[in-house]
C-alpha cells in the first residue's frame, strides 16, 4: 500500500516554499514516485478538501484523492494546507480514508517558537490592513494560537501520536538550513541539484517598519502590495527582512514563559530526541536587547520608506 504524508503547517513556517517547491516539479517528482495529489489541490494546496469539509461534502472530494492513491499503489502521495491546522480537520480526515491507508499516514508539521510565531502572524495581519493596534496587544489576544500540544492532540487521537512528525522550524535542524530541504527528505525526494529549490515565496518576513508602511500605502493609494511584497522577496534589498524587532526582550520572555510546560509536553510526545523543543538561548539573563534605540529606530524608518518606494517606482518602470 502506499504512503501518505499529510503536511499542515504549521502557518509561517515556510509551507508556501514547501507547497511551490512540490508543484514546480511535479513531474521529476512524479518520476520518483512521488505524487503531488492533483485531486482536493487548488494551485499549490489540497485547500479544496476543507472547503468541501466546511460544506459537509468532505467524503466526495476525499473519496477522489484516494482512488488516486489507490491508482498508484507504489508511490509515495502528499497533502499539504496550512490551513489543516487548528481546523480541527484531523478527525475528519482520517475517517475519510481507508483502515490500511490511514495506518500509513504521516502528518508532518513544522512550529515556529511562539514569540516568532505571534510576531510573523502580526505583520501578515498588519500589511493586509486587518489589524491596527499594537503588536503587545496582537499578542495579549492571539496567545491562544501558540498552544501547539492543543491542536496536534487531535491528529495524534486519529492517526497515533507515533505518526506526527513534529519539526521545530530553527535553521540548524534543517539540510542546507532550508525547510524545503527538510520536507523533501522526509518525503523521500532526492537529487535537489537537479531540481528548483526555492527561498522565501511571496511571504519574506519583512522588518516591522515596511510592515506598517505597506499598511499605509494600501490604505492612502491603489498601490497593490502583495505585488509590492512578491517584487520585494524576488530579491530582497539590504534590511528589508527582519525579525525580533516587535518585542522587547522580556516581553519575548513572558509570551514563551507562557508555554514552558505545553512547549515540553508536545517535546515528550513527538520529538524526546530534542533536549528541548525550541532553542531559547537567546532569551537567557544575559542576552542582550534586539529591539533598537530611539535613533535606530528613525534610521531604520527612513530605510524603510526608501525600500518601498523604490520598489512601487521599479515596478512602475517594468509595466
Amino acid at each position: 500500500m502506499p504512503k501518505l504524508f499529510i503536511h499542515i503547517g504549521s502557518p509561517k513556517t515556510g509551507s508556501t516554499a514547501i507547497q511551490y517547491f512540490l508543484a514546480q516539479n511535479l513531474e521529476a517528482l512524479d518520476a520518483q514516485g512521488v505524487n503531488f495529489v492533483r485531486q482536493g489541490r487548488k494551485r499549490d494546496a489540497h485547500n479544496l478538501i476543507l472547503q468541501a469539509r466546511r460544506a459537509g461534502d468532505i467524503g466526495k472530494v476525499m473519496q477522489k484523492v484516494v482512488r488516486e492513491i489507490q491508482s498508484r499503489p507504489d508511490d509515495t502521495h502528499i497533502l499539504t494546507s496550512e490551513m489543516y491546522f487548528g481546523a480541527g480537520v484531523g478527525a475528519d480526515l482520517a475517517a475519510a480514508l481507508p483502515d490500511d491507508l490511514r495506518a500509513k499516514t504521516r502528518i508532518l508539521v513544522y512550529l515556529r517558537r511562539q514569540d516568532r510565531f505571534l510576531e510573523a502572524l502580526y505583520k501578515q495581519r498588519v500589511k493586509t490592513g486587518r489589524y491596527h493596534g499594537t503588536a503587545q496587544d496582537f499578542a495579549q489576544a492571539k496567545l491562544g494560537n501558540g498552544n501547539y500540544e492543543r491542536t496536534l492532540a487531535p491528529y495524534a487521537e486519529a492517526f497515533g501520536a507515533d505518526n506526527i512528525i513534529v519539526r521545530p522550524f530553527e535553521r540548524p535542524h534543517f539540510p542546507q538550513g532550508n525547510v524545503v530541504h527538510d520536507a523533501a527528505a522526509i518525503f523521500g525526494v532526492t537529487g535537489l541539484d537537479d531540481l528548483f529549490v526555492p527561498g522565501s515565496i511571496d511571504n519574506l518576513t519583512l522588518s516591522v517598519e515596511i510592515t506598517r508602511l505597506l499598511a499605509h500605502v494600501a490604505r492612502a493609494t491603489d498601490v497593490n502590495i502583495k505585488d509590492v511584497i512578491r517584487h520585494l522577496s524576488h530579491e530582497p534589498p539590504a534590511d528589508a527582512a527582519r525579525s525580533n524587532d516587535c518585542f522587547a526582550l522580556e516581553e519575548r520572555r513572558e509570551i514563551m514563559g507562557h508555554f514552558t510546560d505545553l512547549n515540553e509536553a508536545v517535546r515528550k510526545t513527538y520529538c524526546p530526541d530534542l533536549a528541548s523543543l525550541f532553542d531559547e538561548s537567546d532569551l537567557a539573563a544575559d542576552a542582550p536587547e534586539t529591539l533598537p534605540d530611539p535613533h535606530e529606530r528613525l534610521h531604520r524608518m527612513e530605510r524603510a520608506q526608501q525600500i518601498v518606494f523604490d520598489a512601487i517606482a521599479q515596478m512602475r518602470q517594468a509595466g
